[in-house]
């Protein structure tokens, strides 16, 4: 399995799963991880650095860029 990296943070599930619809129409592979974590406390979630979004190592930087446009142009 490839390496993931994170390319992105939320405080919340919904604004994870938005950017991994963004990433997904791409057609860059991606995945949310901990968001079962914001439902614990706040302390968890921020100790466990928010929801996160992956992609494998090769799509870190058109992720990024992708993400990037979609936050700008939001």
């Amino acid at each position: 399995m490839a390496k993931l990296i994170t390319v992105a943070q939320f405080n919340v599930p919904h604004e994870a799963h938005f950017a991994r619809m963004q990433l997904e129409a791409a057609e860059i592979p991606c995945r949310v991880i901990h968001e079962d974590m914001t439902g614990l406390t706040m302390f968890f979630s921020s100790r466990a650095g928010g929801v996160k979004v992956q992609v494998p190592a090769g799509f870190e930087d058109e992720a990024r860029t992708l993400l990037a446009d979609v936050n700008r142009d939001a």
